[in-house]
Parts: C-alpha cells; structure tokens; sequence
C-alpha cells in the first residue's frame, strides 16, 4: 500500500514494498521580451529578487516577486543549468514558476563572452604596446649598429645632440 508525506513543499510518494520514490517536479520558464529561453522541470529554482536570493520547490506558494540581477540556478534532472539575469518579474504557483527577464543568458554563455571580452581587450592592450616596443627594440638595435660602426672607424655619424 502506497504512503505519502510533505517534504519541503513538494509530496514524496513511495510503495513499502519496493521503495521507490517519485518527487513531484516544478515546471520553469524564462523568457525575454526577445524571446523565451527555456521551459523544462526540475526540483529546485534558486532566483534573485530585489528582496534577496530565494529558492523555490515544488508546492510553494503563490507569489509575485520583482527579479534582481543575479544568476538563476535550476536543479533538472538532466542536470544544473543556469542563467544571469537582470531586472523583471517571476511568478510562482505551487507548480510552475515563470520568469520574465529584461535580459537573460545562459551563464556558460555569458561567462564565454565575459572571457571574450577580457581576450579581446588583453589583446588590444598588447597591440597599443607592441608597436611601441618593437620600435624601441628596433632602435636599440639600430644604437647596437651604430656604436660598432663608430668604433671601427667607418665614418657612420649619429644624431648630434
């Protein structure tokens, strides 16, 4: 005979017998005023709001929440995802918590672009240098060249100064 209890807001069933548990799962959705991003189930969402970091189970309670800037995390069974977001609004009903996100990626997108970003001005960095020392490096060879054509007598003069 099957029994059931409340565990965190979300009802764990299971059989005596065999000992199978089932979880109930919580439904998510993030969208933008681009596009929707992602729908899919999971036991867990952890979100910003302006009120600080909640996290949210299977059977809470209605609720109507301003999103901060933060990341989302979301326990699905396919595995954790996650995603920064920045401003809006998230809705929660026992089974489904939606969001809606003035800007939202996923994070291993942000963080390749934040990684691109950090490259790309490493780089420029250098190259606003490199001209600079290859220039110096050039002279100072040039200096190299020219103090050994002084000093075996071939007539080369340098700046007077």
């Amino acid at each position: 005979m099957g029994k059931s209890l409340l565990v965190s807001g979300a009802e764990v069933g299971f059989n005596m017998r065999s000992l199978r548990f089932r979880m109930s799962l919580l439904r998510l959705r993030i969208a933008t005023p681009d596009a929707s991003l992602f729908e899919g189930n999971g036991t867990l969402v952890e979100l910003p709001t302006t009120e600080g970091q909640i996290g949210i189970y299977p059977g809470h309670v209605p609720l109507v929440a301003t999103l901060g800037e933060g990341v989302i995390h979301f326990h699905s069974p396919e595995g954790p995802l996650s995603w920064v977001v920045m401003g809006g609004y998230v809705e929660v009903e026992p089974e489904l918590v939606t969001v809606l996100a003035l800007f939202a990626s996923e994070e291993s997108e942000h963080i390749q672009i934040e990684e691109a970003c950090s490259r790309a001005e490493a780089a420029l960095e250098l190259a606003e240098k490199q001209p600079h020392e290859v220039v110096e490096d050039r002279l100072a060879k040039l200096r190299i060249e020219l103090s050994r054509g002084k000093s075996k007598g071939l007539g080369i003069s340098g700046p007077t100064g």
